[in-house]
């Protein structure tokens, strides 16, 4: 699921009909298994995408340092000798590296967005529900 994608039903599903406020409330259940589901489904991924990058981080950082397979040498041949303490500088800059990092921080994105909807709105809904029903009443004169 694309990022957009989840902004755009978040904003779909944040809107809320005053005139039908128990319709509502009852419809607060089927969103939070939804956007549960939609976590729970973003954090596997965020997970998985976690792991690929330890593990291709600890490539590289053998890579670099010359420790890896003779193979590797002859496809994509290393002409320099990295000092231990300048490691991090070509890990930054690794282009597979950055790109899987990017991947990364989207996946995290999602996650929270998702959290964030979870727990700021759909956790919070009755509480808005009883202010909106308070004010309906004062401005009413009730």
């Amino acid at each position: 699921m694309k990022l957009i994608e989840i902004q755009e039903m978040i904003l779909s599903d944040s809107r809320i009909d005053m005139s039908d406020i128990a319709e509502e409330s009852i419809k607060v259940i089927e969103l939070h298994a939804k956007y549960l589901g939609f976590f729970q489904d973003e954090r596997r991924v965020l997970l998985l995408i976690e792991e690929e990058y330890r593990k291709l981080k600890l490539r590289k950082m053998e890579y670099y340092l010359g420790r890896a397979e003779d193979k590797v040498y002859e496809d994509t041949p290393l002409h320099l000798k990295i000092p231990r303490q300048d490691l991090e500088f070509y890990l930054d800059a690794d282009n597979e590296l950055c790109d899987l990092r990017r991947k990364l921080v989207m996946a995290q994105n999602k996650v929270d967005m998702l959290k964030g909807f979870i727990e700021q709105n759909l956790n919070q809904r009755s509480h808005h529900f009883r202010n909106a029903l308070q004010f309906l009443q004062w401005s009413s004169g009730k």
